[in-house]
């Protein structure tokens, strides 16, 4: 683990692609800083500058301030984690994360455009989408809150309701005594976590039998 106990400015290239990098203050990041395959952590603020790249890789980034990004995030695995007990602010003008999640209260508040191509989670505390855009064609779970603005967008390739085999191909025709799976979206996305909700599929076949789900 490289540890940095003050506040950290990079012109070239820091991190490690095995292990982890603990930032003890802010991070101004310059150059490229590789997330490595272990555990990083940054206590302070972190900037990534306008032509910088912070390269996302197998392990994970615990983030417990704000995150501002003006350059180039390359995440193709890996996860950041914004875990600070309090507020805290993702500022850019569009970030694209692997899994991202937020694991501790207070809200985590959008400035910009967000994508989370891989898992995304809310564990604890509240996601603010504000009118940005959050896209999350990945995994989506939320034990939380999130609050989305009039103008704001949360896209989840999820179709509302399909009706698909084992594997999860979707059926186009059933036979008995074949089974038949159901993928339903929430109408409200989920964004209360906590909130428990009844939906009640009609399902009417050709030969004018009807079950609901």
């Amino acid at each position: 683990t490289l540890t940095f106990t003050g506040a950290a400015s990079s012109t070239g290239s820091i991190g490690s692609n095995s292990g982890g990098t603990v930032f003890g203050s802010t991070l101004r990041n310059n150059g490229t800083f590789a997330v490595g395959s272990g555990s990083s952590t940054s206590v302070g603020t972190i900037t990534n500058a306008s032509g910088a790249t912070i390269k996302g890789q197998t392990g994970t980034f615990r983030v417990y301030a704000d995150w501002t990004n003006n350059g180039t995030l390359s995440a193709a695995s890996g996860t950041i984690d914004f875990a600070g007990s309090g507020a805290q602010l993702i500022t850019n003008a569009e970030a694209n994360f692997f899994n991202l999640t937020r694991s501790r209260s207070g809200t985590l508040t959008f400035g910009g455009n967000v994508t989370s191509t891989g898992t995304f989670t809310v564990s604890g505390g509240t996601l603010a989408v504000g009118n940005t855009r959050f896209a999350a064609p990945g995994t989506y779970t939320n034990l939380g809150l999130i609050s989305v603005g009039a103008s704001g967008q949360i896209i989840h390739a999820v179709e509302r309701v399909k009706f698909t085999d084992v594997a999860g191909v979707t059926a186009g025709s059933y036979t008995t005594p074949d089974k038949l799976y159901v993928t339903i979206q929430d109408p409200d996305r989920n964004l209360n976590g906590s909130a428990t909700e009844t939906m009640i599929v009609a399902v009417t076949s050709t030969g004018g039998d009807s079950e609901s789900i």
